[in-house]
This record gives C-alpha cells, sequence and structure tokens, in this order.
C-alpha cells in the first residue's frame, strides 16, 4: 500500500491526459488582439488624417468671412482663391469633392458668408446648393423715379452705400435703370449695383428687342418718350392713350407740353408750376422747346415701354387729367379749354 503523498506535493502530468496543456484554438487569441488592435490603431490614425485635411477648418480659418464666387469662375481658381484666403487646407481635395457626385461639377457664383468655421465638405456643399447664408438687402425702386431719387433710396437702405459715387456713375444711365426689387449683398459696390440694375434693364426688355428694331423711332427716342408717359399716366390704357398723342404731337412738329418735365428740372410739381416756370430755359423743357428731352426724365417700368410702343392711335391732340384721375382727350385747343373748365374747375 503507497503512503498518501505529502502535503504540498506537485502531482506530475500525465502524459496521456495532459492537464496542464493549452487548447490549441485558445493560443490564438493573443494574436488576434494584436492585429485587431493594429487595425484600429491604424484606422483611428487614417480617420484623425482624413478628418484633419476634409473636415477641420485650418487653425486661421476668417470667420464671418465674406467670400465671393464670381460668375465663370472654374474649380481650380475657386480652390486657389479659398486657400489663399484660409478657408480649405487643401485645394487637391477641394477639387476632387467640388467633382464629385456631392457637388457634381455645380459652383453657384454670388456672395457667401462663413460665419463660423467650416469643413471642406461644408463649404462644397454650400458653394454647389447656392447656400450664401447671407443676408442681403432688399430695396425696391419704382416706375419713374430718377437716378438721383434712385441713389437717395439706396442709401436708405444699403449700408456703406456712397450715394454721391453712385449717382456719377449712373447718371449717364438715366432710363436704363429698370425698376424693380433689388436683393443687393453687403459686398457689392456702387459700379456692381448700378450694372445690375443696368443689366436687369436688358433683360427685361429682351422681348421687346425685335420690335425697338423694326420700329420707326430709336431706342434711345422710345425709352425717353416712355420716361414721360410714365408719370402723365399710371393705367396701361390711359398710358397707350397719352402715348399715341405725343407721338402725334412729335410728328406735326408741335411742342409735346408735358408737365411732368417739371420735377426733373426745377424740382417742382405740376400742382406746383406756375406760367413763369414754363419758359424755364432748359432743353428739358417740353414747353419751350420742341420734340422730345435730350434723354429720359426718369427710368420707366415696362408697362410704359410696352405702350410706347404700341400706342393708341387717335386723331387727339390734347388730353388733361381731372382731380380723380380720369383722363379727357380732344382734337382742338378750343375743345380743351372747355375739358379744363368742365373737369379742372
Amino acid at each position: 500500500m503507497e503512503s498518501p503523498l505529502p502535503v504540498g506535493s506537485i502531482i506530475p502530468e500525465s502524459p496521456e491526459t495532459g492537464l496542464n496543456e493549452e487548447p490549441a484554438f485558445l493560443a490564438w487569441i493573443p494574436r488576434w488582439i494584436h492585429i485587431l488592435t493594429g487595425v484600429v490603431v491604424a484606422s483611428t490614425l487614417l480617420s484623425g488624417v482624413i478628418y484633419y485635411v476634409l473636415l477641420s477648418p485650418p487653425e486661421d480659418f476668417e470667420t464671418g468671412g465674406y467670400v465671393r464666387i464670381a460668375k465663370g469662375s472654374t474649380i481650380p481658381d475657386t480652390a486657389q482663391y479659398l486657400f489663399d484666403r484660409s478657408f480649405i487646407r487643401s485645394r487637391t481635395v477641394f477639387k476632387i469633392l467640388m467633382r464629385s457626385p456631392l457637388a457634381d461639377n455645380k459652383m453657384v457664383a454670388g456672395d457667401y458668408l462663413f460665419d463660423k468655421p467650416l469643413s471642406t465638405i461644408s463649404i462644397t456643399k454650400r458653394l454647389a446648393n447656392g447656400d450664401f447664408n447671407l443676408k442681403q438687402f432688399k430695396v425696391t425702386i419704382p416706375e419713374g423715379v430718377t437716378v438721383k431719387v434712385i441713389a437717395d433710396i439706396l442709401a436708405d437702405n444699403v449700408s456703406n452705400f456712397n450715394k454721391t459715387v453712385f449717382y456719377n456713375l449712373a447718371s449717364s444711365s438715366e432710363g436704363y435703370l429698370f425698376p424693380d426689387t433689388y436683393f443687393i449683398s453687403p459686398l457689392a459696390n456702387e459700379s456692381e449695383i448700378m450694372q445690375m440694375m443696368r443689366s436687369n434693364f436688358f433683360s427685361k426688355t429682351t422681348s421687346l428687342r425685335p420690335t425697338i428694331l423694326l420700329s420707326a423711332r430709336g431706342e434711345k427716342e422710345i425709352i425717353t418718350m416712355a420716361s414721360l408717359v410714365e408719370l402723365e399716366a399710371s393705367k396701361f390704357e390711359d398710358q397707350k392713350m397719352v402715348a399715341g398723342i405725343l407721338w402725334n404731337r412729335f410728328d406735326i412738329g408741335m411742342r409735346l407740353q408735358v408737365d411732368a418735365v417739371f420735377p426733373y428740372i426745377i424740382g417742382k410739381n405740376t400742382f406746383q408750376v406756375t406760367t413763369k416756370d414754363l419758359q424755364f430755359d432748359s432743353p428739358y423743357n417740353t414747353y419751350k422747346y420742341k420734340g422730345l428731352p435730350p434723354g429720359p426724365i426718369g427710368n420707366p417700368g415696362l408697362q410704359s415701354i410696352k405702350a410706347v410702343l404700341n400706342p393708341t392711335p387717335s386723331d387727339y391732340i390734347y388730353y388733361l387729367s381731372d382731380l380723380e384721375g380720369n383722363f379727357h382727350y380732344a382734337k382742338t385747343h378750343e375743345e380743351h379749354v372747355k375739358n379744363k373748365a368742365k373737369y379742372l374747375r
């Protein structure tokens, strides 16, 4: 009979059972852990690089900076511009993103406000979608007003606007600054605002170009007459009738005798004009000189231009508007005097 083993003795391994051996599949665990850890670390590093290049704004990103993408700008030019302004880290990445499905080579020209640091991806989306994020000045220019009045309106509604500079630039464009509602960028200068209004004039009158070219009247004559009609009547049918009468006077060599010129030349409205004012020596005074004024006396709207191009034919030579705005017409001076006595008492 074998004696028991002393306390603390080690049981020898059995060749058959291998009690102290580790199963084979467990031996691979440390290796997979190392591999997995390496992948995670590499992914983290790669993500960091991607974040730095694509997502992270440059440290000197100009918060609150305005960006102007000019019409016709190319993607490479814009990449260089944004890089020089420190809005993107990589020109190459920006160009790749702009040509990717994210933007599909589309870039909307205009003025943008970057009011906080943005990633290159965010900037790409903004430019592709025309997301300007820029509070523009809304300005409405009424029909018939002069360049001087336009300058005053803009000065009242647009910050950092110099009305003297605008007037000096735009005074020769009287009649061609289209009356409309405009949304003006804070970055726009006086010259750009003037050009915007002139471009709008030619854009809005595009459909009238064939009629103007086929007309026996020159474009300047048409716009000048439209500026008179604009201030003489407001309803389209009245404008067409007045235009026909004024063309009748013009064609027979009669003075146009339009009261609307006096606010332009002496700053008085129709009700303030005196008999002495009628003799004021100005080439714009249609009571003193035959024919049209040297140029428009304001900026007409589309309706008055159409009325001048398509006047209502008649034998009338005279017209007047009563105190309620109704028009009355006459073929002779005697009839006109009677209308005055009847409707303007």
